[in-house]
């Protein structure tokens, strides 16, 4: 039991907190590269609503993504 629950863990985090910021961190850059480039354009011709949506989607993945780097840089 306890090798299992050490072998749980890396470095603070879970393996399914690891999971979810690999997966957040996937989510954000599929989703910020529609925002540039010649991606960009339908972006850029969406309505006022829909790209603040868009972008504040980004910007809670981001944070998802900051707060587990951060949990795993501090080994907590």
């Amino acid at each position: 039991m306890a090798t299992q629950t050490v072998n749980q863990y890396t470095h603070g985090l879970t393996i399914d907190d690891a999971d979810t910021l690999g997966e957040a961190a996937q989510k954000l850059h599929a989703l910020l590269i529609h925002t540039y480039g010649n991606s960009g354009e339908a972006f850029r011709n969406m309505n006022d609503s829909l790209q603040d949506a868009y972008l504040w989607t980004c910007a809670d993945l981001a944070s998802q993504v900051e707060g587990l780097a951060k949990r795993l840089a501090r080994g907590t």
